[in-house]
C-alpha cells in the first residue's frame, strides 16, 4: 500500500517523460509496419496498446494547473483511451489502436517536451 502511494506522488514531470518514454516504443514497436501488419501482429498489438494504456495513466496524474497551461495535449482523451483499452480489452479495434499510433500520437511529442520544460503558473487568489 505504501508503494502505491508513492507511486502516485510520483513529480508530474516523471509522468511526462513516461508519456514521452511510451511514444518512443510505440515508434519503435511499428516502425516498418503497415496497417494490415500491424492488425495481424497480435504481440505487437499488444505491446503497442500497452504503451497507450501508460500514455493515458500517465496523463491522468498530471496536475490540472499544467493541463490547463498546456490545452493543446489532450489530457482527457488520453485517459478515456487508456480506460477504452483497459475495459474492452477483446473487443478493442485493432484499426483504432494503429490510427492512434500513426496519426494522433506522433503529432503531442512537441508540447510534451514543452510542457516538461515549463512550470505550472500558480492561479491568484482574491
Amino acid at each position: 500500500m505504501r508503494r502505491l502511494k508513492e507511486l502516485k506522488r510520483r513529480d508530474w514531470k516523471l509522468r511526462i517523460d513516461d508519456i514521452l518514454h511510451s511514444l518512443e516504443r510505440i515508434e519503435s514497436y511499428i516502425a516498418g509496419l503497415s496497417r494490415d501488419a500491424f492488425v495481424a501482429d497480435e504481440r505487437t498489438v499488444d505491446a503497442v496498446t500497452r504503451n497507450i494504456e501508460i500514455i493515458g495513466e500517465a496523463a491522468h496524474y498530471v496536475p490540472g494547473a499544467v493541463k490547463k497551461q498546456n490545452g493543446g495535449i489532450p489530457w482527457d482523451k488520453l485517459r478515456k483511451l487508456r480506460n477504452y483499452l483497459a475495459h474492452e480489452y477483446f473487443g478493442v479495434d485493432r484499426g483504432l489502436v494503429w490510427e492512434t499510433a500513426t496519426r494522433n500520437l506522433p503529432p503531442l511529442r512537441p508540447a510534451l517536451i514543452k510542457a516538461l520544460r515549463s512550470e505550472p503558473r500558480r492561479e491568484r487568489r482574491g
